[in-house]
């Protein structure tokens, strides 16, 4: 039988590299791939029987689902947001799903909504938790990554007014990372660096912030002309996380492959997230070692923020929860 590998769809204009990370996470385990086939068009698939890996967000577009009888579908890490709850209504869906069970998914609220519907499923984690199998952090270095960290940028005059004041007396300092976080320097930017640099540096020492490199999984859809260009920088980020010495992130799909990588990573969690988000957490955020955020302020059951800021010389040590699941997700496929 051929093999298949998940591709996604852009909306509004940008693709989450992230995504693009958990289908490498998939590549691992299928060896040659035959064809690409997009997460929200499975449906859509005619030709002739191949295997797919199903891990990862379920469904933009409830609509297309069930996927194509010509798919075989490998129901590993699979999450079913609550955007799409409403196709647990249909028929035709839930045969689906009993006829493929059990249904290995990603997170605890997926298991609950599918044990509802009394369709076998458990938990067992993110596929991105073997990413480690492959790629090596052999060559450690003294780097240190915030990625796409959560924080709030408000245009309200209040805010504004704390920016400007926060960028008069921090200039050089937001400027650089401003310059790090934007490839074109603009005021506007300016200013909501210095809203990103007012919430931080109260926990993490401004010398430490002004060191760091500063990534996304954030890229507008014309920075790629093919899919092997989005897979290309996927693994170009995985390369970097994997040689780091700290990664700071708000992304599950760059914390979870640094928990495989066994790079240190401190998971910064917005408290205010809704459901759609929330009910992805449920399972995935006891791995990490976190740093709760709740509208500009920063706690924390991990991290000592009593006795001094987080700098280059705080030591992390990630949780090892995470193990029993990476060799679980592992014997699968062996």
């Amino acid at each position: 039988m051929k093999n298949a590998l998940l591709i996604y769809q852009p909306y509004e204009g940008y693709i989450n590299i992230g995504d693009y990370i958990q289908s490498l996470a998939s590549k691992q385990f299928l060896g040659n791939i035959d064809i690409f086939l997009n997460r929200e068009r499975l449906d859509e698939y005619c030709g002739e029987k191949v295997r797919l890996i199903m891990n990862g967000w379920f469904m933009h577009e409830p609509l297309h689902w069930p996927p194509s009888e010509s798919i075989e579908p490998m129901f590993v890490s699979f999450h079913l947001n609550t955007k799409a709850y409403a196709l647990l209504n249909n028929g035709k869906s839930l045969k689906y799903f009993k006829r493929h069970e059990p249904i290995a998914c990603r997170d605890f609220q997926t298991v609950r909504v599918l044990n509802e519907k009394n369709i076998e499923a458990y938990f067992a984690g993110c596929l991105t938790l073997t990413l480690g199998e492959h790629y090596k952090g052999n060559n450690r270095n003294d780097t240190i990554y915030f990625v796409d960290p959560y924080f709030e940028y408000s245009k309200k005059i209040t805010e504004l007014m704390k920016s400007l004041w926060v960028l008069a007396f921090n200039y050089r300092r937001i400027s650089i990372i401003s310059a790090k976080l934007f490839p074109f320097g603009a005021i506007k930017k300016k200013l909501i660096t210095a809203l990103f640099y007012m919430q931080y540096s109260k926990v993490f020492d401004p010398d430490m912030l002004v060191g760091a490199h500063y990534l996304t999984h954030r890229y507008r859809e014309q920075e790629f002309n093919t899919e092997d260009e989005k897979f290309y920088q996927a693994e170009v980020l995985i390369e970097k996380y994997a040689t780091a010495k700290l990664v700071v992130t708000s992304k599950i799909h760059c914390a979870l492959p640094c928990l495989s990588l066994e790079t240190p990573v401190v998971f910064v969690d917005n408290a205010a997230k809704d459901m759609s988000s929330a009910c992805r957490m449920d399972g995935l955020i006891e791995l990490f070692v976190v740093l709760l955020y709740t509208h500009g302020k920063f706690s924390s059951n991990d991290i000592n923020l009593k006795s001094r800021k987080i700098n280059i010389n705080t030591q992390f040590v990630n949780k090892e929860l995470y193990l029993k699941y990476k060799t679980m997700l592992l014997d699968k496929f062996r």
